[in-house]
């Protein structure tokens, strides 16, 4: 007898009327399945200890699905209330969980397109992993990602990542493999228009997140070979933005752990591994030049742990020598010696073969004995056309001594043939001519003097730059003939020097030419020209002297003290006209400072020699106003001055002393600056009154004192009293007072320094001590409170009446002052000055006794306190 359907054994006899119905249906009725199934629920929840009921639901829709087998939601049902009923908590439940998986393989054929169902069924999986094992979960998944279209993948992956991970923990290839997967659906992501979006940002891992499961997870030669596909797609520019480390970063860490593999003895292949560390080494290095120490070091340690102790020093030397930064050198040098002495101190522990001991100490002793020489190498090789780093290597030969001459000759041959002359850092620039003139000099010290003169004449072929260059070494060479006695020989390189060259000459190099060499334009150089002029006059007669300052304002290569030398070279010799033509000449070749200097100098000389000179004075008069002129169009306010000054000091001497006057007072008017037109006042108050008397020197102490700023020093001094003692010499007393009431109200309303102002008064209080009386001097005094009320106080002086009235500067009027002295009323007492109290007004009221400063008496308020020498 066959077995019956099992599906018939779960219908029970209240179902039988469902099933009558069912069967007499000729088309499934959806609605009759439905209330067939909430009938069997019903029973489940009254019997629910009954497992044959539940079996009988199950059964009932397992039928409902197979009737809609493309009825998603009826086979949902149908699983999801199977896998409720079926408890998985040990392996003996594994046939249900193989039930189940049947039920999903059987389904799949339906709807394997659909991710709810991979969703459904790999959670399922997860959730059996107790008895499911963790291969055929993960070989599901990739049965998943094949069904599926790629942009329907990220929910997959976020289901693996968010449940399966947590829960399990996976053997390291198979974590290596996962990862590696999902990394390269990331990378295709843009490639199918795939958007991971941010409700899975925290579900699924990120670049950084699978960089460091990756590096952690290599275990093999083949992952290794993997993850370097994966390492190259992580240094690109694009993938770099979404990573937090560096591309640094990235390599040292790579390098790190393939370091630490090859330390692993079950790691297969390790020589292929020993080939890519190496590899990988020499590509950091030239991809971060600036880190090349510090992976230097690392590769050196490594190399060292593997038992390859030379490989390692030859590692750190070969850096070492081709560094490019004091910072690497310095990194590279520390650990070299470090290691050497570690190794020296621990052969010297093991009494090992006394020569492979010598070899190593050779090594640290030359580290350590050559540092600032091996630091100098990476200088050069920053820049090798560095003359002050030559001159640096230079010097450490030097003070070596006589051991290390050879070194140093060396040292300077192959600066001189290694620095590019065009390629010379611009601060720099004199030092190579300097490096060339220092080699020559060691022949020069060593006695050879024809070799040396060889490398200063080679030194003045070198291409150039600039002249100035070439100037240094001529000179040096020029120099260095003084030096050695050899005059003639100085001056004849010198006169080599200047010397046109024959292509300037004969037209056939244009001089005007930019681009000609400095040694064509050397002989327009003004300081070679200024030596062969010092050397030409130790050594020359006065024709040939001559005829060379002749051809240097010929080339128009002289300048003003140039040209001042030669007028104080024929001076001496006695050509005064000669030297004043020289004079003329020049003022027409220079404009500015140059042209200011020798008008001056020139007009002094014509003073100096007018009794000399047979010239007509109409022709120094033009002179002198054609230097007046010139120093207006400049405004040189110095110069114009002094000028005037001469002018005058010439027509007082000379000429007309009205006419002296008369340009003083031009000056003045011409003047700017307040301090020069004082000085021009005090010259023309002392001429005045020599040529007209001191009565006619008043006008111009008035004209001085209205013109002249209250500021200015010497205003009070010079000026005020100067004014004030011509006034008391001509015996106008009032006159006098009064140039000081006008002084003392000016200077207290227009000048702010107490000085001054301390000054004013004890002027006024020695005038008024001398001239005046008691009425006089009290008048002074309220005059005085009267301004101080208005424009301030003045500070109590800190010198006796005797010291302030004198003026801080010999007055102009120095002369007259005995004069003064003779009219002077009042005498000094030689009691010193004593302390009067004169009463202006008394109260009636008041008796004589207590007229003072008694207990009973009442002080007058303007009582004033008299200071004076009587």
């Amino acid at each position: 007898m066959q077995n019956e359907d099992p599906l018939l054994e779960c219908i029970e006899e209240a179902d039988i009327g469902f099933e009558m119905q069912l069967l007499k249906d000729l088309s499934p009725n959806e609605d009759l399945w439905n209330q067939y199934i909430n009938h069997k629920r019903e029973q489940v929840i009254e019997n629910a200890k009954d497992v044959k009921t539940k079996q009988s639901l199950l059964a009932l829709l397992y039928r409902r699905s197979r009737v809609w087998p493309e009825s998603y939601e009826h086979w949902t049902q149908f699983i999801d209330y199977y896998i409720k009923t079926v408890q998985i908590n040990a392996p003996r439940d594994m046939a249900e969980v193989n039930k189940i998986v049947q039920c999903f393989e059987l389904a799949s054929k339906t709807f394997q397109k659909k991710t709810v169902f991979w969703l459904k069924y790999l959670g399922f999986l997860i959730n059996s992993v107790k008895v499911v094992d963790i291969g055929f979960i993960l070989e599901m998944f990739s049965v998943s990602l094949l069904k599926l279209k790629p942009n329907e993948h990220l929910p997959l992956w976020t289901l693996l990542f968010s449940e399966l991970l947590d829960k399990v923990k996976l053997p390291q290839n198979m974590k290596f493999d996962i990862f590696f997967s999902f990394f390269i659906y990331l990378k295709n992501s843009d490639k199918f228009g795939i958007s991971t979006g941010e409700e899975h940002e925290n579900e699924t891992p990120s670049y950084d997140q699978i960089f460091s499961v990756l590096l952690s997870t290599l275990s093999s030669w083949q992952q290794v070979t993997k993850f370097q596909k994966f390492f190259n797609e992580m240094i690109k520019p694009e993938t770099l933005l979404k990573l937090s480390d560096s591309v640094l970063e990235l390599y040292r860490r790579y390098l790190e752990k393939l370091i630490k593999l090859s330390t692993e003895n079950e790691f297969p292949e390790k020589v292929k591994l020993e080939t890519k560390i190496s590899s990988m080494f020499q590509e950091i290095v030239k991809k971060f030049p600036d880190q090349q120490s510090v992976f230097t070091i690392k590769f050196a340690k490594y190399l060292m742990m593997k038992g390859e102790f030379d490989a390692a020093m030859q590692t750190l030397e070969a850096r070492l020598n081709s560094s490019l930064t004091i910072k690497d050198f310095s990194v590279i040098y520390d650990s070299l010696t470090e290691i050497l002495e570690e190794k020296v101190s621990e052969l010297s522990e093991k009494s090992q073969d006394e020569t492979v001991l010598s070899v190593f100490l050779n090594k640290l002793e030359f580290l350590l004995s050559n540092r600032l020489l091996l630091l100098n190498d990476v200088k050069l090789r920053q820049n090798i056309n560095s003359p002050s780093t030559w001159l640096e290597r230079i010097h450490l030969f030097e003070e070596e001594g006589e051991e290390s001459s050879d070194k140093l000759f060396k040292c300077y041959s192959k600066a001189v043939l290694s620095i590019d002359p065009k390629k010379i850092p611009k601060d720099e620039k004199i030092q190579f001519p300097q490096l060339w003139c220092d080699y020559a000099k060691v022949y020069l010290a060593a006695g050879e003097i024809q070799t040396a003169r060889t490398l200063f004449e080679t030194a003045t072929k070198v291409p150039w730059t600039e002249m100035e260059q070439l100037e240094y070494v001529w000179i040096e060479w020029i120099k260095s003939e003084i030096g050695l006695k050899n005059l003639e020989h100085a001056e004849f390189v010198c006169s080599k020097a200047v010397s046109i060259p024959e292509q300037i000459s004969s037209g056939k190099i244009d001089i005007d030419d930019e681009n000609i060499s400095v040694q064509m334009r050397l002989f327009k150089s003004t300081r070679l020209w200024s030596l062969y002029l010092d050397l030409a006059e130790n050594c020359e007669d006065f024709d040939d002297i001559c005829k060379v300052y002749e051809d240097a304002m010929e080339l128009k290569v002289i300048n003003g003290v140039m040209i001042i030398n030669y007028c104080l070279f024929l001076e001496e010799n006695g050509y005064i006209e000669k030297s004043f033509s020289i004079f003329e000449r020049g003022m027409g070749m220079f404009n500015g400072e140059s042209k200011s200097i020798l008008y001056c100098i020139y007009l002094n000389k014509i003073l100096k020699y007018w009794d000399k000179l047979q010239w007509d004075v109409e022709r120094v008069r033009e002179i002198f106003e054609e230097g007046l002129g010139f120093f207006s169009e400049e405004q040189n306010g110095k110069s114009l001055k002094q000028v005037y000054i001469l002018y005058a000091e010439w027509e007082m001497k000379y000429g007309s002393k009205i006419r002296s006057l008369k340009i003083l007072k031009e000056g003045i008017s011409q003047m700017k600056r307040q301090g020069d037109k004082l000085v021009m006042y005090k010259i023309l108050i002392v001429n005045t009154i020599e040529c007209k008397g001191v009565e006619w020197a008043v006008e111009v102490f008035q004209e001085a004192t209205e013109n002249l700023s209250v500021r200015i020093p010497g205003y009070i001094s010079d000026i005020i009293c100067g004014f004030v003692e011509v006034e008391v010499a001509l015996g106008n007393i009032g006159r006098g007072r009064e140039v000081l009431q006008y002084a003392a109200e000016n200077v207290m309303e227009f000048c702010k320094s107490h000085e001054d102002r301390i000054s004013i008064w004890e002027l006024f209080k020695a005038f008024e001590l001398e001239n005046g009386d008691e009425n006089t001097y009290k008048e002074m005094l309220r005059r005085k409170r009267y301004l101080e009320n208005v424009f301030g106080p003045t500070e109590t002086a800190p010198t006796s009446v005797t010291d302030s009235a004198k003026p801080t500067e010999e007055s102009a009027n120095a002369r007259i002052r005995k004069e003064i002295q003779d009219r002077i009323g009042f005498v000094a007492s030689s009691e010193g000055p004593k302390k009067t109290q004169i009463i202006i007004e008394q109260s009636p009221h008041t008796s004589g006794d207590s007229s003072d400063t008694g207990e009973g008496g009442r002080r007058n308020n303007d009582a004033i306190d008299l200071d004076m020498n009587f």
